[in-house]
């Protein structure tokens, strides 16, 4: 039985909403890890979080490359990242040749992954 890559990526997304929710699980107890708004508006705490996301032993532990090998040849596809955080899975997809959507909520992800665009392959 052949796995869909659409089973996987919708793996991946789920894992990350579970992340998401194991990061915000009790609000009243104060994360060094988790950002927390200031009066300006503005997350603080951003930096610890891209330290998690993009940590060296991620790669241990999520084995980002096995998932991705199953999603088969991704080159010349379009390719969506539900729930990209820091593109730690676009910036990998987008090496295997696709074009690649990152989606994230977190307006600072966003602008976090737009000034790092540069490690990703021309268009």
């Amino acid at each position: 039985m052949k796995i869909r890559p659409v089973i996987i990526l919708f793996s991946i997304c789920l894992y990350g909403l579970f992340a998401a929710c194991k990061l915000q699980s009790n609000p009243n107890e104060q994360d060094e890890n988790v950002s927390t708004p200031d009066t300006s508006g503005e997350t603080v705490e951003f930096d610890s979080e891209i330290k998690e996301y993009e940590s060296e032993d991620r790669v241990i532990w999520q084995k980002p490359d096995l998932v991705i090998d199953q999603l088969g040849n991704v080159e010349g596809k379009v390719v969506a990242d539900l729930g990209a955080g820091t593109g730690y899975f676009s910036r990998r997809i987008a090496y295997k040749g696709a074009t690649v959507i990152a989606i994230d909520i977190d307006p600072e992800a966003i602008l976090w992954m737009e000034e790092q665009r540069s490690r990703f392959p021309p268009e």
